[in-house]
């Protein structure tokens, strides 16, 4: 099963690489529905990040992902963030 058939919604934007799994999400740590929240609340940051500079979280310098989650910022709040204070 290929990329597409899992995340069809960002499947125009898997080449760039950068989205998280659930597996990921839970060796970060995330249990139970979190995992799937957090996993998809990043997949949407990417979406946003791919769509606004071309990259995604992983192309740009470490950011509090869990805080801004757990805080419930948006993620498109959040793209805008880290595209600031990396001045792009």
């Amino acid at each position: 099963m290929g990329g597409s058939d899992i995340y069809p919604r960002y499947s125009k934007y898997l080449d760039i690489g950068g989205f998280m799994t659930y597996a990921e999400a839970q060796d970060l740590g995330w249990k139970g529905r979190d995992i799937i929240d957090f996993a998809n609340w990043m997949n949407d940051l990417d979406e946003h990040l791919v769509r606004f500079c071309g990259m995604t979280h992983e192309d740009l310098p470490d950011f509090d992902f869990a805080g801004s989650f757990s805080g419930d910022v948006e993620p498109e709040e959040v793209a805008l963030e880290m595209i600031e204070e990396i001045d792009l």
